[in-house]
Formats: structure tokens, C-alpha cells, sequence
């Protein structure tokens, strides 16, 4: 049904009308403040969907497989808190042609995942940090876990958002792009051993990437690396 949904409107006429006029605009428009809109834009749907109370819910979602055997590693807060990194290098590295249709993606990943956040709120139940004596452990609890609530779980933004640059990456060039799928799963195993995510976001999350980069990222040149 996700799947289904998520290729309908990426799909719908009106969808490919109004994304033609986005990318006209676009085409010569500087991406570094398309990318700042667009990070605005993230910052405020994603905050208002993370702290507003919801009309039902917040759900727990199964554990599956041995989720509930992995354990909570501070250590890996540092690979969590990575990603904002690794998105500016991915997305500076990326040619200026590729640059706005790839912030177009990205737009659609905003706003399928805020649906869900708004109509399929879900949260997770956090372990108590009790030991804060490490800087890991206070990077955990004093950084992490009070910016972000557990909420805005299913699927998992921190999760999609690297990965869609990982199979762009692969539509571009196949040995830049194994790197940066290599560290996009770190990333994702990241939000398990922090316990910001459930195995269930992980997979859902690399769908919605996967889906909408095989659709909206179409016939790249791959000569340029």
C-alpha cells in the first residue's frame, strides 16, 4: 500500500505538470539556494510534525527478526549525528546539471514523508540513558534525544535522505556510488544501535528512496566520472 501510494503520486499528471514548471524555474537558478529553501522547508515540516500533538496515536511499531537484541552503543551517535556531513559533501560533489532535479527528489521525499508523519504517527520506545559520563552518552541524551523527539519514525527521513543520494550516486557513477552506499548503511544501522528507529523504518525508508530515485532520476549521463 506505501509502495503504491508513494508511486501514484509521483506519478500523477498533475504531479508531472506541476513538476515541469519546478524544473523550468529551476533549471538556471543557483542550487545553493535551492538547497537552502529546500533545507528551510525540511526544518519546519519536520519540526512541527516531530512536536505537535497528533489527533490519534503516536503507534509502536513490531519488532522483528532480533531487533529487540540489538544493543543501545552510544559510541555510534557519532556516525547518527554524520549525516548532515555526509548530505553537503554528497549533494556538493554531485555536477551542476544533477544538482536541482536531485532537490526535486528530494522534495518529494518531504512531503511523502510528512503525510505519513501526520497520518501515521508512530514512535519509539527509548531506553533510559542513565549513565551520562561519556561524552557519547551525553551526545545521546543531551544532544540527540532532546532535539529529536521519538517521533517521525516510520518511515525513517534520516535513513531515505542518504540513501537517495547512494542510488543517484550508483545511476552516476557505480564506484563513487558503492562508497556512498557503504556509508549510507552505516548511517542506517546508526539509528538501530541509537534505538532512534525501528528495523521497520530502515527498510521502509530505503523503499520510498529506491522507488522515487528509479523515477524521477532518469537517463543520467555516466561519462563524467
Amino acid at each position: 500500500m506505501l509502495l503504491s501510494f508513494i508511486q501514484f503520486i509521483s506519478t500523477h499528471r498533475l504531479g508531472d505538470i506541476m513538476e515541469k514548471r519546478l524544473t523550468d524555474r529551476l533549471k538556471n537558478t543557483n542550487p545553493f539556494f535551492v538547497y537552502t529553501a529546500l533545507f528551510i522547508l525540511y526544518e519546519v515540516l519536520y519540526v512541527i510534525t516531530n512536536r505537535i500533538p497528533t489527533f490519534y496515536g503516536p503507534f509502536e511499531l513490531p519488532k522483528i527478526f532480533y531487533e529487540d537484541q540489538i544493543p543501545l552503543i552510544p559510541e555510534t551517535s557519532l556516525v547518527y549525528i554524520s549525516i548532515f556531513g555526509f548530505m553537503a559533501i554528497t549533494i556538493w560533489m554531485l555536477p551542476r546539471k544533477y544538482k536541482n532535479p536531485t532537490a526535486i527528489i528530494f522534495m518529494y521525499l518531504l512531503f511523502i514523508h510528512t503525510f505519513i508523519f501526520l497520518f501515521f504517527p508512530t514512535i519509539y520506545p527509548r531506553e533510559e540513558i542513565t549513565n551520562k559520563y561519556g561524552i557519547f552518552d551525553w551526545l545521546m541524551h543531551d544532544i540527540i534525544q532532546e532535539l529529536d523527539t521519538p517521533r517521525n519514525c516510520f518511515p525513517s527521513l534520516h535513513v531515505s535522505l542518504p540513501f537517495t543520494m547512494a542510488f543517484v550516486w550508483l545511476k552516476l557513477s557505480k564506484k563513487i556510488g558503492i562508497v556512498i552506499l557503504f556509508i549510507a548503511t552505516l548511517i542506517a544501522l546508526s539509528t538501530l544501535t541509537t534505538k532512534q528507529h525501528y528495523l521497520l523504518d530502515v527498510f521502509s525508508a530505503i523503499a520510498v528512496s529506491f522507488i522515487l530515485v528509479q523515477l524521477k532520476f532518469k537517463n543520467p549521463q555516466t561519462s563524467f566520472y
